[in-house]
């Protein structure tokens, strides 16, 4: 490029602040570079490939930090619901590290999934009959079908509790009690002259 980038002058006005990680100061220098290109009204040639570069730069920022791509992926009639409880899974879990994105987006879209399974389970076990009410439909490949669809629902429910589970411990690390009182227990026993070994033959 036979010009200073838009990127580049940024960086010069805007020097990294002492509180900023590298990744959030390029974030911030590019998210400022890609609109002083973008509200340029011709752009060269040069500034119209780095204008893209950054364009894709700021997408890759926008999915992994928004519930956007969840949206697109998610059944029209839930991505009301999906795009919520991304909002509330972030509030009580925060998004502060990559593990944490990466959990709250599976987990989010695995709850998707699961009332997915739900609502096909749900429209392929009834038959709807001319007076409006339901009736059961038990032929073999509707029955098959039926099965698979549980699958789905037990498989999608495990992963809702695993990803659940895992952002907890993230936030809240489980507290080993039980083995530091049995280490210290056993050096007690040691200090003492009493071994494990002995202290179990004079139980026995």
């Amino acid at each position: 490029m036979g010009m200073t980038s838009a990127l580049a002058l940024v960086k010069k006005e805007q020097p990294k602040q002492p509180e900023e990680s590298a990744l959030h100061y390029q974030d911030r220098t590019r998210a400022d570079a890609y609109w002083q290109l973008h509200t340029k009204k011709k752009r060269t040639k040069g500034e119209e490939e780095e204008y893209k570069a950054l364009e894709f730069k700021l997408l890759g920022h926008a999915v992994i930090n928004s519930s956007q791509l969840l949206i697109g992926f998610a059944d029209e009639s839930l991505r009301k619901g999906v795009d919520r409880i991304y909002d509330e899974l972030i509030d009580q879990f925060g998004d502060d590290t990559p593990q944490k994105k990466m959990l709250i987006h599976r987990l989010a879209h695995a709850w998707n999934q699961a009332w997915s399974y739900e609502y096909m389970f749900s429209v392929t076990k009834y038959r709807k009959t001319e007076n409006g009410g339901h009736s059961f439909d038990y032929t073999t490949d509707k029955t098959r079908y039926l099965a698979e669809l549980r699958k789905g629902i037990e498989s999608t429910n495990d992963q809702i509790i695993r990803l659940t589970q895992a952002l907890q411990q993230l936030v809240s690390p489980p507290i080993q009690v039980k083995v530091k009182n049995a280490i210290i227990a056993q050096n007690m026993q040691i200090n003492q002259g009493v071994t494990p070994a002995s202290d179990a033959k004079a139980h026995s």
